[in-house]
């Protein structure tokens, strides 16, 4: 077999034995499918399945939250002024039905041929495709929003991981619409350090955590690097006086 497709559902334990070396191969993408090679002679052994639930902190109040796709296409579609979606490539072509998709509705997407074609075939004009990268500091979006005069910024319930804070405070500093997707009900998984720490175990491997010292300066984001707002983004606690934590900290970050 040269090519097997395989399903993963949040975090994807998998062993490939090699010659007697295993492999691991984890996958936190969510509900995605990928093709794996799998040359002859390689054996593929499923060892198990794992679900990272998403860290979830508190919604700004003044945010519109609906349950899916579809009940934001729905909202979209009786409101006016430009629209930056971040929510990805994958369910573009639902919000093509918004009124005037082509002229205010921007993608902001992974810069990679799958995620540039999904815009083209839902009919996203080129000069409103953002191909970028993140992690996105907050005056990145700020930014993005203001010289593309943003009245609706579309996001998911992603967490601090992926990168919600951040859309939150620059939809609030640039007195913006946030609209929020939430996430299907999750019933039972492990938080992402619980995650790290049974895989450790199941295989054998220690886990060594990172710590970063970071100086926050005058306590305000403009006046941080990147570097340093991004360590504290992705960092599962941080540890500073209360006035500091109260300065940096996001919605739900112990």
């Amino acid at each position: 077999m040269n090519n097997k497709k395989i399903n993963y559902y949040r975090v994807a334990a998998v062993c490939f034995a090699i010659s007697g070396a295993a492999f691991i191969l984890i996958s936190m993408f969510g509900d995605k499918s990928y093709s794996c090679p799998l040359p002859i002679g390689m054996s593929l052994v499923v060892l198990g399945m794992v679900r990272l639930l998403r860290d979830s902190g508190s919604l700004p109040e003044d945010c519109v939250y609906v349950d899916n796709t579809a009940a934001a296409v729905d909202w979209l579609s009786r409101t006016e002024g430009n629209v930056l979606l971040t929510t990805g490539s994958k369910e573009l072509m639902a919000y093509s039905s918004v009124p005037g998709f082509s002229q205010r509705v921007y993608a902001r997407v992974l810069p990679v041929e799958s995620s540039i074609a999904a815009c083209r075939e839902a009919g996203v004009p080129t000069g409103h495709i953002l191909a970028m990268q993140g992690p996105f500091s907050t005056e990145m979006n700020l930014a993005m929003v203001q010289s593309l005069q943003i009245k609706v910024l579309v996001t998911k319930e992603s967490g601090s991981r992926g990168g919600f804070a951040e859309k939150a405070e620059a939809a609030a500093r640039a007195g913006i619409t946030l609209l929020v997707i939430g996430r299907p009900n999750q019933v039972e998984g492990l938080s992402f350090g619980e995650t790290v720490s049974e895989l450790s175990r199941r295989f054998g491997q220690k886990h060594q955590p990172q710590v970063a010292v970071v100086g926050i300066g005058p306590g305000d984001r403009a006046h941080q690097t990147l570097q340093a707002i991004t360590a504290m983004s992705e960092a599962d606690c941080l540890i500073g006086a209360k006035r500091m934590l109260e300065a940096v900290a996001a919605p739900g970050q112990l």
